[in-house]
This record gives C-alpha cells, structure tokens and sequence, in this order.
C-alpha cells in the first residue's frame, strides 16, 4: 500500500443529500489503519477549494484530493496545474464527468483504493483567458441546461432532471450568434450546442465527444446545428450510447487553440458550472500534460 500524503478538500453542500454520515466521518472510517498522513480541509466559499489546493501543493502533499461535485473539482484542479501535486477525486456530484472520465469509480471506499493504489499520470488543461476547464468548456444549450438545473433541481440529482429540465428549457431557448476563429479560419454559428471537449463526457454517462482524450494535447471542438424539437428529443439516447456523432447536424475538428466571439452576457459553462464572463471575445487553448492526476 502507498502511503502517499494525502490532502482532502470538501465541499459539504455538494452531491446528494442523504449521506448517513458527513464527509469527513466517511473520510475517516474509510482511512482507518492507513499508514501515510492526511488532512481534512473544508470550503467554506466560492474559490475557497482553489485557494486550499494551492497551498497544499505549497506544503508538499502528493494528492490534493476534491471531494465533491464537478464544481469543487474544478476548483481543487485549478490550484494544482503546474504543481507536482496530483489531483485526486471522490465524486459526490451529479454529473461527475472528469471522474467518469478518468475511470474513478463513483463509490467512496473504491474511489479511496485508487488513492492509495491508483497511478498518477498527466492529463492536459484547457484554458480560457486564464481560466481552467478539465473536462468540458460550453455555451449554447448545454450551459443554459446547466444554470437551469442549479437553479431548480433542488435536492434532486441524476438523469431524469437534467431530461426533465432540458424538455423546459428547449422551447425557451434561442442560439447565440458565434464567431468561431481557428488559426484565421472563421466559422459563423448559431448552435445548439457548443463544446469544447477535453474529456469525452458531459457527465451522467452524456457523451458529446466520444473520441475525446484527456492527453492528446489538443481540444474537441464540437459543435451541433439547431434541430426541430423532436428531432431533439429523439436525438439525446444518442448522448448515452455514445453515437451522437452519427447524426448530420454534428460537427467536430481537434484544435489547439482558438477564438470565440459571442454576444454580451451569453451563457457559457466550465465543467458543468456556469459563469459570468467578462468579454465578448474568449481566447481558447490548451495547456498539455498540465496537471497530475490519480486515476486507477
């Protein structure tokens, strides 16, 4: 067994609310007789798990481990490129994508094996004007989902309200305009969705870019036309059974970098979370081998 030192940051808020016990209980019943050190850090605000990461790495931890939702793996993530330090993760989301990405499993005491026993390795970064994405980066339908289901999901998590949900807010929705720049090239856009994938994977087992490598060294760009409503709906098993790209409105090229103009206030989504950007110009890249990470 290696005993790495091991840092856990903890979003108590996140993930599902029936736990019989909190996280650090959990952390510490699970970690009974383990022969390296650990820490328990707790967030307590937005960017808080950034700024323990950092300083964990700051004071030589191996693992900086995220236990939460992909929210608080973003975070954690983001206090560790370039750091020696390695993510680990314990999904306690909704949609843990990075972690399904990487294949960690979804239960605490298996995710927690791969802590002791998993192999690091390094995966690349995706970066918008300094900020960071690990999995996916998006607007259009997919952040307008993702800031309609923090909003009202409430308790509930898992597939059937982000379909539920999705039905809503697709009769609601109206495309961005988007100019998409690609070493000079432009496209002229109104998607329905526009991802930028490092990881396969939405989350909840939704593929958008199924051929997608976290350490490729480049970046997904995905992109799918407007379609009528049941065209839609008929459209999303596809997602789960990984052949979205079969359909005609589907577009995909590799990229390294790339910029993306959009009109003011347009929703965009980090890894499932959706933000503010200051700018109607997003300039896009990729960061490779950035960050070390824990996978089995």
């Amino acid at each position: 067994m290696n005993s790495r030192k091991l840092a856990f940051v903890l979003n108590p808020r996140s993930g599902r609310q029936r736990f019989r016990r909190s996280k650090q209980e959990t952390l510490r019943v699970l970690l009974a007789g383990y022969p390296g050190s650990y820490r328990i850090f707790e967030t307590e605000y937005v960017g808080h798990a950034t700024q323990l990461a950092a300083a964990a790495a700051a004071d030589g931890f191996d693992v900086v481990v995220a236990y939460g939702g992909d929210g608080t793996v973003n975070e954690v993530a983001s206090g560790l490129v370039g750091t020696r330090s390695a993510l680990g993760i314990i999904p306690a989301g909704s949609g843990n994508g990075l972690a399904r990405g990487l294949g960690v499993p979804l239960k605490p005491r298996s995710a927690v094996e791969v802590l002791k026993e998993g192999e690091v390795r390094e995966i690349d970064v995706g970066d918008v004007d300094g900020a960071y994405f690990f999995n996916v980066f998006g607007l259009g339908f997919d952040a307008c989902l993702a800031d309609r289901f923090h909003r009202h999901a409430g308790l509930v998590r898992g597939p059937l309200p982000y379909f539920t949900l999705g039905v809503q807010a697709f009769f609601q929705y109206r495309a961005p305009k988007v100019e998409v720049d690609i070493d000079g090239e432009k496209l002229l856009l109104a998607p329905f969705a526009l991802t930028v994938a490092n990881g396969p994977q939405y989350g909840v087992g939704a593929r958008i870019a199924p051929g997608a490598s976290l350490s490729d060294g480049y970046l997904d760009l995905v992109y799918i036309d407007m379609l009528p409503a049941l065209r839609a709906l008929a459209t999303l098993p596809r997602l789960f059974r990984g052949t979205i790209g079969r359909i005609k409105e589907f577009h995909h090229r590799r990229v390294g970098r790339m910029t993306l103009r959009v009109p003011p206030s347009t929703a965009v989504q980090f890894d499932g979370e959706v933000r503010p950007v200051a700018t109607t110009e997003l300039h896009v890249s990729v960061l490779p081998a950035a960050l070390r990470v824990i996978a089995p």
